[in-house]
């Protein structure tokens, strides 16, 4: 007999498996605004306590307060933080950590987040040119009114060094420049 996704007995893996196989305990401290002592313990949000009492186990997929008890996974830390269901939790942590919706075709979390780490150093080299085409603009900017105060009056005086210095640099600044801008294309 076959199951929904082939053979019997396969099991599928569901958005919830995705949810507590990428999503560390930690990530989501720090998601909530708890942010771990020294020694791994961030204070419960669920019961008043002045000491940390909530640590996240050795696999960072669980956790355990030891003031008031309470344990579970990342989708029971939500329930009881938000005092909210299963699913509502479910769809909780993908709308905090931008998570798309679970179809079987498309790519799973762990894709996802490679996407996502992608598009992030991508989005990273494109501010990084941007910002070295601003410099080069200003450097450039710098020199043309160099170039423009110093060059000599008339043909019989001799140039200036920061005259000389401009002249020769012009042209390589603007070639920089157009590589740069071609880049962001």
């Amino acid at each position: 007999m076959r199951s929904k996704n082939g053979w019997k007995g396969a099991t599928q893996m569901t958005i919830a498996d995705e949810i507590k196989q990428s999503i560390k305990m930690d990530d989501l401290f720090r998601a909530y605004g708890l942010e771990p002592n020294r020694a791994g313990f961030v204070i419960c949000p669920f019961h008043s306590e002045k000491t940390a009492s909530l640590k996240a186990y050795a696999d960072n997929t669980r956790f355990k307060c030891f003031g008031c008890g309470a344990q579970g996974d990342v989708i029971s830390f939500v329930m009881l933080m938000h005092n909210i269901t299963y699913s509502q939790a479910i769809l909780r942590i993908k709308d905090d950590f931008f998570l798309r919706p679970y179809e079987p075709d498309t790519p799973g979390l762990r894709e996802y987040k490679q996407i996502s780490a992608e598009k992030l150093r991508n989005e990273k080299k494109k501010a990084e040119v941007e910002n070295e085409l601003a410099e080069l603009c200003e450097l450039h900017r710098q020199l043309w009114k160099i170039y423009l105060h110093r060059r000599p009056k008339t043909m019989d005086e001799p140039p200036d060094k920061y005259f000389i210095l401009a002249l020769q640099n012009l042209d390589w600044l603007e070639y920089e420049i157009m590589c740069r801008m071609s880049k962001m294309r």
